[in-house]
């Protein structure tokens, strides 16, 4: 599990630089439609978001940090409480390629291998409001058309997050598309996507599943 596990990266790049309304590149997604999905608050204050991989385990992205977090599994609105089950973290497992800070001994972080597992200290309930995402049995392909989904919203917006959990679509990039907007930066362990709408995901998206087919493909970054 581990091992598939840490092959699952992605990179979101907007597809253009046109300037559009927040809103326009997703929409609030239904209503318990994303079971998997996984908001970390550290104490009272969200902070990352994450995967329902297994009854036990939550993945989301390394740079979100290792301190012990609240994992609130099957959640779609930071504010109300419709189903969600609250678990404390106890252990993380951080990618051990991961380089976690900058500085004159370390090396720049990168987005490479920015993946981290957190153990749940009680198992969840699997049902209609929360269930594990899927591992992939193949790997996405250019043109796919996949989701995310996160809390995020634009540099435009003068909030951090928004409130409800919001789905947007998006498509596969290939390694060439990727070159051209960001050359250099996107690795061949990492998953390239475009957002249709031209806008990039925030940093309250950080952690959250890009997925296909109802199988997991990669962590935002």
């Amino acid at each position: 599990l581990m091992a598939q596990l840490w092959a699952a990266e992605a990179a979101l790049l907007p597809q253009n630089d046109t300037r559009l309304d927040p809103e326009a590149y997703g929409a609030p997604c239904a209503r318990g439609s994303q079971p998997w999905q996984v908001s970390l608050f550290n104490g009272l204050s969200f902070h990352c978001a994450g995967v329902l991989v297994d009854q036990s385990w939550v993945l989301t992205a390394a740079h979100c940090g290792n301190k012990p977090l609240w994992a609130r599994v099957g959640d779609d609105h930071l504010l109300l409480l419709q189903g969600e089950q609250l678990r404390r973290t106890t252990r993380s497992v951080v990618h051990p390629k991961y380089h976690q800070g900058s500085g004159p001994i370390l090396p720049r972080r990168t987005d490479e291998h920015d993946l981290m597992l957190l153990k749940l200290a009680r198992p969840v309930v699997l049902g209609p409001r929360v269930r594990a995402l899927q591992l992939p049995y193949r790997c996405a392909q250019p043109g796919d058309q996949c989701q995310v989904a996160g809390w995020g919203t634009t540099a435009a917006r003068r909030v951090k997050y928004n409130k409800g959990l919001t789905c947007s679509s998006i498509t596969i990039l290939s390694p060439k598309e990727c070159e051209v907007f960001y050359p250099g930066v996107v690795t061949n362990n990492m998953i390239c996507a475009g957002l249709d709408r031209g806008q990039d995901p925030c940093q309250s998206d950080s952690g959250g599943p890009l997925v296909c087919d109802e199988t997991l493909q990669g962590i935002l970054s």
